[in-house]
């Protein structure tokens, strides 16, 4: 929604730059995942990542 309404104000450029924005935080948030896969390679959850980081046995 707030894509469109920025191409309605910017013309097609609007768009654009919107998605460039957001570029940012899609590559950090995969730094981050695999910064975690490499700590705990057989957690799924961000929760199995905690109990990993804690020493707590989680119950499957």
């Amino acid at each position: 929604m707030m894509s469109s309404s920025t191409g309605f104000q910017y013309g097609i450029s609007g768009p654009y730059w919107y998605a460039a924005g957001a570029c940012i935080q899609v590559l950090l948030f995969a730094i981050v995942a695999i910064h975690l896969k490499r700590k705990a390679p057989l957690a799924h959850t961000f929760l199995e990542f905690v109990g990993k980081r804690f020493d707590e046995k989680i119950i499957n």
